[in-house]
């Protein structure tokens, strides 16, 4: 970790990473994954508004307009929302945009009919009271019946992740108390190439999206939903880039 990133908050990290032009460069591309297409198809109604959270340069929120969804995006980073609307105007689409925090959404209650938060946007929220607001504000906007498709990769992935935990032990019980590490890091966040990430189990997530009203209708990894293939219960240790959680408004 460099000397500045060793003084800043999680919050600060995320604000800095996320306003960079280089890092911005980096989402302007648009386009569903496979895996993304299958599950949009099932569970978001044809036609629907759908609200994408976390919708840094676009590449979900112009890839839904132009199949035909009314779209709202929304993201914590202006510089987001800006090359969202340049995308948007590059591909002749119309989407309502926001600048604002997921944990607080300004919208009413029962008014999309889906919502995407994709990537691994919620892992980039590291405090564990905004996680839980924000799955509830989810769970508060959309209608009865509606469904949240959700993604992050798995916290307790076979080997690799498992490495980071004992690096993050070490960190927190060892550089901690020596003054040797960023003081304000949390047992569970991650810093790589200059990114935070804060890594959850599926087994807390899928826990906290019934706790907030919504039943797991589906969980798999990306790999696994583009190949036909069923989950199991090792699914939830896949080092795969992403798991989907679809869980459905009671």
């Amino acid at each position: 970790m460099n000397a500045e990133l060793h003084k800043l908050t999680p919050e600060e990290i995320i604000l800095k990473e996320y306003s960079d032009p280089a890092q911005i460069n980096r989402y302007k591309h648009v386009g569903l994954w496979k895996a993304e297409e299958i599950l949009v198809e099932k569970y978001f109604p044809m036609g629907g508004e759908i609200l994408d959270i976390g919708c840094g340069a676009g590449r979900t929120t112009v890839a839904l307009a132009k199949k035909g969804f009314v779209v709202t995006g929304i993201d914590l980073m202006p510089q987001m929302i800006e090359a969202t609307q340049g995308q948007a105007q590059a591909h002749g689409v119309s989407l309502v945009l926001h600048t604002m925090d997921a944990s607080r959404l300004a919208f009413p209650d029962d008014f999309f009919d889906g919502a995407l938060f994709s990537f691994n946007g919620f892992e980039s929220i590291p405090d564990k009271g905004k996680r839980e607001l924000t799955l509830r504000e989810v769970a508060r906007v959309l209608r009865p019946g509606a469904c949240f498709i959700l993604t992050a990769r798995s916290g307790v992935a076979f080997g690799k992740r498992w490495i980071a935990w004992v690096w993050m032990l070490f960190r927190q019980f060892i550089l901690r108390p020596l003054r040797l590490a960023n003081p304000n890091l949390k047992l569970g966040d991650m810093i790589r190439g200059g990114l935070l990430h804060h890594y959850v189990s599926p087994f807390t997530i899928k826990k906290a999206l019934r706790a907030k009203g919504m039943s797991v209708e589906l969980f798999n990894s990306r790999l696994n939903l583009e190949r036909a293939r069923r989950s199991s219960f090792f699914t939830n240790f896949s080092t795969d880039n992403c798991l989907f959680y679809v869980a459905r408004k009671h």
